[in-house]
């Protein structure tokens, strides 16, 4: 990641390369992390702040994601009717980028320890799912994220298994239509088929035992 006067951003593009390499994420998830530190370091740069003390402003970089289209201006223009540039969720996938970058630069000592604190509180767990509660009922500290945007629930446009079956069939290699089947059936994304490794794949006859010990790992 470089900067304006095409200098490497030493913590940013160490942390890409951490998401990548480290964690072995996929492309295109570092290239969507990517793409929101660019905001976030364009933002702080228009506003004369430093990026590693930004954390406490968060409220005002949402204000500017919400009513801001030109990365290059620190200018919001927001009145009667006006629509958002940018939906609640790309907002919030934003966000957990930037926690991303200050808590790896926490980590590696190129922030303050202080930034945690202005990117999480101490909260519980009896606000989550029963599902994700644990064992018991117990309340569980956890650490919860300070700024976050409310994503109204709205209904997945499902595509017909009419229109599943006409792609299918449009498709001129064997590989195009497993592709096209996988993710009319396993609901995957682009980016998580995009991603897939030979060696992920299980080809059994019944995957019954295989979803039990799923489901086993999962709960423990």
């Amino acid at each position: 990641m470089l900067d304006d006067d095409f200098r490497v951003v030493s913590c940013a593009d160490a942390f890409l390369r951490h998401l990548r390499f480290g964690r072995d994420c996929a492309e295109g998830t570092t290239s969507a992390y990517a793409s929101s530190l660019v905001l976030f370091l364009s933002s702080c740069r228009m506003t004369g702040r430093d990026w590693r003390e930004a954390g406490e402003v968060l409220g005002s970089f949402i204000l500017w994601l919400r009513h801001n289209p030109n990365r290059d201006s620190a200018q919001v223009l927001i009145g009667p009717g006006a629509e958002p540039v940018r939906g609640e969720r790309r907002i919030n996938a934003i966000l957990a980028a930037v926690r991303g970058l200050l808590s790896f630069a926490v980590t590696t000592g190129e922030a303050s320890a202080a930034v945690l604190a202005q990117l999480y509180e101490l909260g519980g767990t009896r606000d989550l799912p029963i599902e994700l509660q644990g064992e018991g009922g117990r309340a569980l500290p956890r650490a919860k994220a300070r700024h976050r945007v409310h994503e109204p629930d709205t209904d997945v446009d499902r595509g017909r298994d009419e229109e599943a079956v006409a792609l299918v069939r449009a498709c001129r290699l064997a590989r195009d239509r497993f592709i096209a089947l996988l993710m009319a059936r396993a609901g995957l994304r682009r980016s998580e088929v995009a991603g897939l490794r030979r060696q992920d794949l299980r080809l059994t006859v019944d995957s019954t035992a295989l979803a039990a010990l799923c489901r086993a790992l999962t709960c423990t």
